[in-house]
Parts: C-alpha cells; sequence; structure tokens
C-alpha cells in the first residue's frame, strides 16, 4: 500500500513554472543577472568567471529545466553540497567539504537578504520541513567562507535566495496539486504594474503524509530487550507529514520594495522519532513571519550608491512529542512518555551600505548593521523529569500527568543578544588582467564578545579563456541560545563562556573556456576549523554534559566542474568533489559526510516543445562516528528523470512527468551515533510525479 502511494502521481499547477518567450528572459536577466553573473561573492552584480568566490548560480529557467519541487531537491546539483537528513523531524542536513552538524549551523541561508537562521539552535530556521520553488527567481551559493560580508554562521557557504519581486511576470498563475505521498495542495499567484507602482500576492497551502519508508528498529526497540516489553512500534514508518501554508505580499513603489510573508508549517511528524522511538502522535507547530523593507538608489550622489534594508522576523513553535511509547520503561508510561518544548524569538536587522566608484580602479562598499535577537515566551510541558544517578545515568521519572514546568524546570530561559557590526570591502582593479578584492568585518557580540573576519581574493585573466583564482578568508559561527543557556534538554547544559567556531580556507581556482561549448571548472582548498562546539561529558558520564569549544578538523579537497553545451537546447553539467576530513582531537575522519561525490544533470530539448531532464547523483565514503560499531555506510547512487512539455508562449499550459529514484534504490542517510536506529534513515524510493501548469 506504501509503495502504491508512492508511485501515485500528481496533478499540479505550478505557480512559477510556465515558460517565457526570449524576450521575457533577457528582461528578466536584466533584473536578477543571467547564469554568467553573481551578487552574493561582493554585494554586486558581476562575472561569475571573475568573482572573488568559488560560486554556483540557478536562474529562473535553471529551476524549471530542473524539475526540482523543492529547495533541497535543487541544492543535490551544488558541487560539493550534501544534503542529507537528520534525526530531528528528517530536517535537511546541509554538508560542504565535509563541514557538518547535526543541525547545519555552519551553512547561512538568506532569502531577500533577510537571515533565516533559529537562534536557539544556529540551525537554517527551526523545523524548516520544506521549501517549494514555486515562488523562487534565483539561488546563488557560495562555497566557502562568507563572514567578512555576511557575518555570523557563513562558516562553509551562503546560500541566497531571491523571490520574485513585485511586478515581476505579470499576470495570474493558478494551480492543485494531488498525488505522491497523499499530497495535496492549492496555489495562487498574481503580480501587476501601475506607473511607478507594482504588486505581487502569492499563497500556497497543502498537505502531504510524506514518505513511508520503514524503520526496522530504534531506541524502544533495545529498551523492550532490557524491560522484558513489546512497545516499539518499529518495525514501522518515520512520521513525516505535515500541514504547510505559504503566504507572501510584495509592493514596490520607485526605489521601494515593500514585503510580508508567512511560513507555517503545522501538525509536522517528528520523522523517526525526537528520542529515536518511532511514534505517529506526535506534532509540532511552527509560524515563520517577516516584514521587510528596502532601498535601492544608484546615483544617490555623484559616484555613490547607496542601500538600506530593515526586517523584523518573528517565529512561533509549539510541539507536543511522545519521546517513548504507551508501556516505555517497563509500563511507567501508560500514555507514552511527553514532551512539549515551545517559545517565542522576534529578531530586528537594520542595516545599510554605500557604494563608492570615484576613485579610480576602486570601487568601495561600507556596510553598517544592527541586530537584535529576543527569545521569548520559553514554555514547556512534560509528564516526567529526569532523576541522575551518580556512576549509572540519568532515569525518566514519570510526573503521572502532563506538568506546566515553564517556571520550575525549563529547558532555556528568556535570553536577549545584541550585535553592532562594520564591514569594508575594497575591489581593486591591479592592472588590465589583474583584480584584488580585499574585505574586513567586525562584529561585536553582547553576550561572548567581538570578532573580526577578512578575505583576500585575487583574481586574474591569465589568458582570454583562462581565469585564475588565488582566496583567502576567515569566517565564524556564533554560539545559539542553546550552546550557551540550556539548563535542562535534560541533562545537557549550555555554557555562557562558550566562544565561536572560527574557520581559515585558502582556495585555488581556475575557469577554463575550453571551446565555444565546453567550460571546465577546478577549485582546490583546503582549510582549519578551531574553538569546535561541542557537547563533553562531565567527570561523571553519568551527569550528563556541557557545551565547550574543543576540537580542530582540518580538511582538503578539490571541486571539479564541466558544463557543455553540444548544440542548441543541449546541455550537460557534471561535477565530481572529492574531500579528507579529519578531526584532530580523535584522529579519524570527519563524520557521515561524502568524501566522494559525483553528480551528473542532462538537459535536452527533444522535438519542439518537448524536453527532457536526466539528473544522477552518486554518493561515496561516508565515514562511522567515533564509538560507532555499525558496518561502513553503503554508498549509492540516485538517477531522477523528467519530461516536459513546454510552449513557446508567454501564457498557456506546461506539464512535467517526473520519475524519482528511477532505479528504486535502497538509499541510507545515517542514523546518531552509536546506533539507536542501527539501520540509519531510508531515503524515499521510486515515486512519480506529473506537474500541469497554466499562466494567463
Amino acid at each position: 500500500m506504501a509503495r502504491r502511494r508512492t508511485l501515485s502521481c500528481a496533478l499540479a499547477a505550478l505557480l512559477a513554472g510556465a515558460p517565457a518567450l526570449a524576450a521575457d528572459d533577457e528582461e528578466l536577466a536584466l533584473a536578477y543577472g543571467d547564469s554568467a553573473t553573481v551578487s552574493i561573492a561582493t554585494g554586486n552584480k558581476q562575472s561569475l568567471r571573475r568573482a572573488p568566490a568559488v560560486a554556483t548560480v540557478f536562474t529562473a529557467e535553471d529551476i524549471r529545466a530542473s524539475g526540482a519541487t523543492d529547495l533541497t531537491e535543487l541544492l543535490q546539483r551544488v558541487p560539493g553540497l550534501h544534503v542529507s537528513r537528520t534525526y530531528y523531524i528528517n530536517e535537511p542536513r546541509f554538508q560542504l567539504r565535509g563541514v557538518q552538524s547535526e543541525f547545519s549551523q555552519q551553512v547561512l541561508i538568506l532569502i531577500d537578504g533577510v537571515r533565516r537562521q533559529s537562534i536557539l539552535l544556529g540551525s537554517p530556521e527551526e523545523l524548516w520541513v520544506s521549501m517549494p520553488l514555486d515562488q523562487v527567481a534565483r539561488v546563488e551559493v557560495i562555497r566557502g567562507p562568507g563572514s567578512a560580508l555576511y557575518g555570523a554562521d557563513a562558516l562553509a557557504g551562503v546560500v541566497a535566495i531571491t523571490t520574485w519581486r513585485a511586478g515581476e511576470q505579470p499576470g495570474t498563475q493558478l494551480g492543485l496539486q494531488a498525488g505522491a505521498f497523499d499530497t495535496q495542495a492549492a496555489s495562487l499567484r498574481h503580480s501587476g504594474r501601475s506607473g511607478d507602482w507594482s504588486w505581487l500576492a502569492w499563497l500556497r497551502a497543502g498537505r502531504t503524509d510524506g514518505q513511508a519508508e520503514t524503520i526496522h528498529a530504534d531506541a524502544q526497540t533495545a529498551l523492550d530487550g532490557v524491560f522484558g516489553t513489546q512497545a516499539s512500534r518499529a518495525p514501522g514508518a518515520m512520521s513525516t507529514r505535515h500541514r504547510d501554508l505559504d503566504l507572501q505580499l510584495r509592493l514596490g513603489w520607485q526605489d521601494w520594495q515593500a514585503q510580508a510573508s508567512l511560513k507555517r508549517r503545522h501538525g509536522i511528524g517528528s520523522g523517526p522519532g525526537l528520542a529515536q522511538a518511532l511514534s505517529d502522535r506526535d506534532w509540532a507547530d511552527t509560524d515563520f513571519a517577516v516584514l521587510a523593507l528596502d532601498w535601492q538608489r544608484s546615483g544617490w550622489l555623484p559616484d555613490w550608491d547607496a542601500q538600506l534594508h530593515a526586517s523584523v522576523t518573528h517565529t512561533t513553535v509549539d510541539s507536543l512529542y511522545q519521546l517513548f511509547p504507551p508501556g516505555a520503561f517497563g509500563g511507567l508510561y501508560p500514555e507514552g512518555m511527553l514532551g512539549g518544548p515551545g517559545r517565542n524569538s522576534r529578531v530586528h536587522d537594520l542595516e545599510g551600505s554605500l557604494l563608492y566608484a570615484g576613485w579610480a580602479q576602486h570601487r568601495l562598499r561600507l556596510l553598517a548593521g544592527w541586530r537584535r535577537s529576543d527569545l521569548y515566551a520559553t514554555r514547556e510541558v512534560k509528564n516526567f523529569n529526569f532523576q541522575v544517578l551518580p556512576g549509572v545515568g540519568s532515569f525518566p521519572v514519570p510526573l503521572g500527568s502532563l506538568v506546566d514546568v515553564s517556571t520550575s524546570g525549563p529547558y532555556v530561559t528568556p535570553q536577549q543578544r545584541d550585535l553592532h557590526y562594520l564591514a569594508l570591502q575594497d575591489e581593486w582593479r591591479l592592472a588590465q588582467d589583474w583584480t584584488l578584492t580585499a574585505g574586513l568585518r567586525h562584529d561585536r557580540y553582547s553576550d561572548f564578545g567581538h570578532t573580526t573576519n577578512p578575505r583576500l581574493a585575487l583574481v586574474w585573466d591569465a589568458r582570454h579563456d583562462l581565469t585564475v583564482k588565488a582566496l583567502h578568508g576567515r569566517a565564524f559561527r556564533a554560539p545559539s541560545f542553546a550552546e550557551l543557556h540550556n539548563i535542562n534538554n535534560p541533562v545537557n547544559l549550555g555554557n555562557p563562556d562558550a566562544q565561536p567556531e572560527r574557520m581559515a580556507t585558502t582556495e585555488l581556482a581556475a575557469d577554463w573556456q575550453a571551446h565555444r561549448s565546453l567550460q571546465l571548472r577546478l577549485n582546490l582548498f583546503r582549510y582549519r576549523m578551531h574553538d569546535i562546539l561541542r557537547l563533553v561529558p562531565h567527570a561523571d558520564p553519568s551527569s550528563g554534559a556541557t557545551t565547550q569549544n574543543l576540537g580542530t578538523q582540518d580538511g582538503h579537497g578539490f571541486e571539479a566542474e564541466a558544463r557543455w553545451q553540444p548544440g542548441p537546447g543541449w546541455r550537460v553539467d557534471a561535477s565530481w568533489s572529492q574531500q579528507i576530513s579529519r578531526d584532530r582531537l580523535t584522529g579519524l575522519r570527519s563524520a557521515d559526510a561524502p568524501r566522494r561525490m559525483a553528480k551528473l544533470a542532462l538537459e535536452a530539448r527533444l522535438n519542439g516543445d518537448w524536453a527532457c531532464s536526466l539528473q544522477a547523483r552518486h554518493i561515496a565514503g561516508r565515514a562511522r562516528a567515533a564509538g560507532d560499531a555499525r558496518p561502513a555506510l553503503a554508498d549509492y547512487t540516485l538517477v531522477d528523470l523528467g519530461l516536459h512539455w513546454r510552449r513557446s508562449a508567454l501564457q498557456g499550459w506546461q506539464a512535467s512527468l517526473l520519475l524519482n529514484n528511477l532505479a528504486d534504490a535502497d538509499a541510507r542517510e545515517p542514523s546518531p551515533a552509536p546506533g539507536s536506529i542501527p539501520y540509519d534513515l531510508p531515503l524515499p524510493r521510486r515515486h512519480a510525479l506529473l506537474e500541469l501548469g497554466y499562466r494567463f
């Protein structure tokens, strides 16, 4: 039955899917930049080939041609970037060059310039679940440090997402969706212009039961062996259901753009279980709301361009998790072991930048900003408490019923953090074929102090068809509120004296236009990450662990890319990435992250309005964590196939048939050591999706 649901088809109208005429594509390229330009590297639109960073760009047409429906699917195409899954509600886990953590704190996510980091965990937007691509116009990714421009958390890379602005793609697009994994959705988008005014409204609502692959054993399976019970729900399916609502309103007037957006995910299942024990009674709700105002003017003063950004983001999280099922711990919990943490958070951002081009051969950018992060209304209910037995460990003691412990024993208390920062960047044209980009940013935090991070990038046009780059930068990750202030979760403690993680990276890159139809890129990198934030067991390990800056990770490797366009309407993108990273504390290879990745994407215009896409990725060489005695993780290869019908008109229909995991591979991502879920976390098996779109 689960397989039949997996193989069911979807009927959909894609909000951003209708193809456009060449003139429309040219207009979008002028507004957002084409695939050969990038803005994320310096904050200015410039040639991707000459940008002082190693970057990947996806335009609106790239997104349509890929067949991806969610951001995580699109990011799988980036060389050196792997999207794994975590035990924490099956969240995406971003791994770059062997740098990774359970909550992906080392990768910064920006949407329309607004940071999407959780201030509690430091992760990209807590309870991320999914981000549909309906409203996404462009995605840019830099691999390597970005703190000299973007500050905290841009340690291993930055992902910048740009949504459609007011007035772009004028008209109305309507859609319905139903099918795979019992997925249903409805969507509507309208955009228009009148004089100096422009507007856009987008709404998408849906639900899904999520993938139905089986977990054969879990943490409760092991407890059943100890207590002689049969409480575990394994073998059973992960709970990956959720209901979603996405809303965005944008208004433009002359140099101003205002937006209000809401991302709501309700009834979220806990994946394999928050305590790695299966449950179908969990739920979590999150609302992420944004109000933002942007102003940008070229020629504000002679030789000066200016930008202002102000935003307020508000997050609400509520939940009730069944950590262990009814009958756990020898029947002490007839209703199951329950815990329900919740919290509100608010972040205010104000940033201004000036670009000065009046000094010959120089382009100077001055950036200044302020951010206030508030964690408030922290709350928790649960029907247990932990009793620590020295030398034995912690044991859950039943409370008899759900008890509000928000004041008596919460996992964290309200916190506030202020940040002030200042950055300076100079793009200096040393000679006709040489450009030196130098940057420096200073961040001062109210809770843990200050940090300064520089960058240097030398770009040389060695020949008309060859560009060489030498790059060096330093970056940091700010400790999250949980790492600083956790007091009972259940016995893992924060450390108010924790300092930022730090990283220094050196890269050498070459971009060669070997033929008018063939482009080759090679990037060599080496990094050292130190002061890594980890939970370190106490002298008596049974009493828990505390966050400490402990350990250093060294890594090196390469990313090779090729783009071949053998004829009109044909394109092949291929990459091979390899990294070796080691934890100097243990001497072992870094756990979980792939050592080798090969990726292939083929896009072909077959006949008239018909096209196909083929994407494949091979993930290999993942090591187990220290102390994990399970067999080595198996390599896997996934292949996705798409068949697309697109009319070459601004209005009308389009259709796509997508077959994901075409070979029905049994692919798995690692569960946490030492293996409470012994057979790891399965990825979805073969499934199909049929999409229809209409634009009018």
